[in-house]
C-alpha cells in the first residue's frame, strides 16, 4: 500500500468535512455506522480519504484501509477485499488477531468460501460484543475508490454484503466508503437507513 505517494488535503481545506467525519465516528448515539462519501471525478475523494486515514491512524482507530485502482490487477479484485480487511484488522490489534486466528483454525476454508460467509466469520463474529472487541471503539474501516473495484457485475456480491451485512456490525465499527455515484453503488447504498451519505462539492 504505497500510501506515501498519496496526497492529503491542503492545510485549512475541507475542514468542515473532516470535522463532520470525526464527529460522526465518535458519535456513540448515531445508529448509522456506515458513511458513503461520493462525488464526481476530481472532487477530491481520494485526497480526503488519505487525510481521514492518516487522522485515524494517528488516533489509533484505523482498523483497515484499502484503496482500489482499476489499472492495477491486485488492487481491483472484489474477491480479495474481505480477507484483506481481516488481515489488516489482525495487524491492528492482537486481541482481534487471536480471534481471527481461532476462526481460521476452526474453519480453514473460510478464505475460499463465499464473500457473505467470510464477512460473517471474519467480521460479524469476530467483532461481536461477546468477543469483547467493543472496548476497542471506535474501529474505522476505510475503502477508497470503490467504483474502481472490478466491474459492476464483478462487485455485485461484494456490494450486497457490504451494504446489507454492515447493519449487523456493532456500532463501534465504522465503515467509510468513497466512490463515484455509479448506478450500482448508488442503488446499494443510497436507501439504507444505517448508511449516511455525503456528497463532495467539486468547487470546495
Amino acid at each position: 500500500m504505497d500510501l506515501f505517494l498519496r496526497k492529503e488535503c491542503l492545510p485549512d481545506t475541507r475542514m468542515n468535512v473532516l470535522e463532520f467525519i470525526i464527529n460522526w465516528v465518535n458519535d456513540s448515539r448515531t445508529t448509522q455506522n456506515v458513511l458513503w462519501i461520493h462525488g464526481l471525478a476530481r472532487s477530491g475523494k481520494s485526497t480526503l480519504s488519505t487525510t481521514i486515514v492518516n487522522c485515524f491512524r494517528e488516533s489509533g482507530n484505523l482498523g483497515t484501509f484499502i484503496f482500489f485502482n482499476r489499472d492495477v490487477a491486485e488492487r481491483n479484485n472484489p474477491w480479495d477485499v474481505i480477507r484483506t480487511m481481516a488481515y489488516q484488522l489482525g495487524v491492528f490489534h492482537p486481541d482481534i488477531s487471536e480471534i481471527i486466528a481461532s476462526a481460521l483454525k476452526s474453519s480453514p476454508n473460510i478464505c475460499l468460501s463465499p464473500i457473505s460467509y467470510q464477512f460473517q466469520q471474519l467480521f460479524l463474529d469476530t467483532l461481536s460484543p461477546s468477543k469483547g472487541c467493543t472496548a476497542l471503539a471506535p474501529i474505522v474501516l476505510v475503502l477508497d475508490a470503490l467504483d474502481e473495484c472490478g466491474t459492476p457485475k464483478d462487485r455485485e456480491i461484494l456490494l450486497t454484503v457490504l451494504s446489507d451485512k454492515s447493519r449487523d456490525l456493532h456500532l463501534n465499527v465504522r465503515f467509510i466508503f468513497t466512490s463515484r455515484a455509479e448506478i450500482d453503488i448508488f442503488r446499494a447504498f443510497n436507501h439504507q437507513i444505517h448508511i449516511r451519505t455525503l456528497e463532495l462539492d467539486i468547487t470546495v
